[in-house]
């Protein structure tokens, strides 16, 4: 660690390698360093891009001095293999999702980065997107009362996605649920804590065998179920996601692959109101109708109605700049644990077995389905 800034270096030289690097380098509280790939010409044309040493093997990179994070972004079936070399050789590690395609392998990465005192976390960056906090805090202070039903509907472009492409290949991707769903397994969890996978289906392309869409229903505490949808079928100029939150006094709906826009309409009173504005600071905020005074039955329970309103929040920005910033910030909170500023990262390798066991469970169910 050179001036209390830890040396990142990157295992994998693909588009979203790249894309990382775009935002990783010139970063205050690390240093990025160096890049490895299995494909010397490509690893060398990104270290050239971003002025960074081109290592000719992951031996050279673990050998490297300079080099404290390794940050492995190689296709799913590689990584707990690349993580293991790298944890064992005592290098923190910021694997990408999911952190493995089996729980045996998650299970072996955590004992690893253990025996050795290292820090192993996961790139679930929906944990840094700029609605996440405020969502936490509706779930627990509960202004709308208790979260009774969530939605993740999720229509992705599959236009870069072609025939033998890897994602299909479920041995080397894990399949939608685990290459893919362990983002909102973790985001979900993050919210509610623990839940439990109680259906699952999948769907197959017309004359492929090729799954391209699955479904899940999980159940979260005593009375809030959360069901994820992800298709793969989309042109690209379509790719959208929307979460919708279904609460006792309202509705919240996120858009946005890393959520930066919510729409809610709720029945609050003066003080619900207030933790929504400190949720959301800067939302606008439009009374559709006064309801004080009034009251109404709910739940077999009488209460006042306070105020109908709409609440609208948007992130400056577009959607580059989003997910950009929620990768930034999952990195440096990365680097505050390896320098020791933080006891551990919130996105940790306890927090990427859990996330995988959901995905697995939700796998388990949908192939039973299917068979």
């Amino acid at each position: 660690m050179t001036d209390g800034q830890p040396g990142y270096a990157l295992v994998g030289a693909s588009g979203f390698g790249d894309y990382c690097l775009s935002h990783f380098t010139g970063m205050d509280g690390v240093r990025v360093v160096a890049v490895w790939n299995r494909t010397a010409e490509k690893a060398a044309r990104l270290a050239g891009r971003y002025g960074l040493r081109h290592c000719r093997s992951l031996e050279q990179v673990l050998a490297d001095p300079e080099v404290d994070i390794v940050h492995v972004a190689t296709t799913p079936a590689q990584h707990a293999a690349q993580a293991l070399a790298a944890l064992r050789a005592g290098k923190h590690v910021l694997v990408e999702k999911p952190m493995a395609v089996g729980a045996a392998d998650a299970d072996e990465m955590l004992e690893a980065a253990a025996q050795k005192g290292v820090h192993l976390a996961v790139n679930f960056m929906m944990r840094f997107g700029p609605l996440a906090a405020g969502v936490g805090k509706l779930v627990a202070e509960r202004p709308l009362g208790a979260l009774l039903r969530a939605q993740l509907t999720n229509c992705a472009g599959d236009q870069g996605l072609a025939p033998g492409h890897w994602f299909w290949d479920k041995p080397r991707s894990g399949g939608i649920f685990v290459e893919h769903g362990v983002h909102f397994f973790d985001l979900a969890a993050c919210w509610l804590g623990p839940g439990r996978v109680v259906a699952a289906q999948e769907f197959k392309r017309p004359g492929s065998g090729v799954v391209d869409q699955v479904a899940c229903t999980a159940v979260y505490g005593e009375e809030t179920s959360f069901s994820f949808y992800h298709g793969f079928h989309q042109a690209s100029q379509l790719d959208r996601q929307e979460i919708k939150l279904v609460f006792e006094r309202g509705e919240a709906t996120l858009r946005g692959w890393v959520a930066d826009r919510i729409e809610i309409t709720a029945l609050v009173g003066s003080r619900e109101r207030e933790m929504l504005e400190g949720a959301f600071p800067g939302a606008s905020v439009q009374v559709l109708e006064d309801l004080n005074g009034r009251v109404a039955m709910r739940r077999w329970r009488e209460e006042s109605l306070g105020e109908l309103l709409r609440l609208d929040w948007a992130a400056p920005g577009g959607r580059d700049q989003v997910y950009g910033a929620a990768l930034k910030a999952l990195l440096a909170e990365f680097a505050a644990a390896v320098r020791g500023e933080k006891s551990r990262p919130s996105a940790g390798g306890q927090e990427g077995r859990s996330a995988l066991r959901t995905a697995l469970e939700a796998e388990r169910l949908a192939t039973e389905g299917n068979s």
